[in-house]
């Protein structure tokens, strides 16, 4: 899909300016899937705008998914909050539907989040 942009700065029109946050997981790096990723976002026109590691803590979490307990907080703390994860900024046209059908695509074929 083209996005349309703006001529004089380059930069996707206000209309299509839609933003995604996607959080790689560890299983999506131990099985090497970083650059799958990366490269099907880019392929529904989608942009990473900013990139970062963060280590997650589960106050984190919580807000995140707004939870008000969570459960199994060792066994998440452990998957989650061991060492610092790849977190990205998306921007583009629909970016939140295309993220989930990016999200959806990798489970069927990899068995993975």
């Amino acid at each position: 899909m083209n996005i349309e942009r703006n001529s004089k700065k380059g930069e996707i029109s206000p209309m299509d300016k839609n933003f995604a946050l996607v959080i790689i997981k560890p299983d999506a790096i131990r099985k090497d899937l970083v650059q799958e990723i990366a490269s099907r976002i880019c392929q529904q026109g989608l942009r990473i705008v900013k990139q970062k590691e963060i280590l997650i803590n589960l106050e984190f979490l919580k807000k995140l998914y707004e939870w008000q307990t969570i459960f199994y907080p060792a066994e998440l703390e452990e998957y989650l909050c061991t060492s610092p994860l790849p977190v990205w900024l998306i921007e583009g046209k629909d970016a939140v539907e295309k993220v989930f059908s990016i999200k959806t695509e990798i489970r069927a074929k990899f068995g993975t989040d």
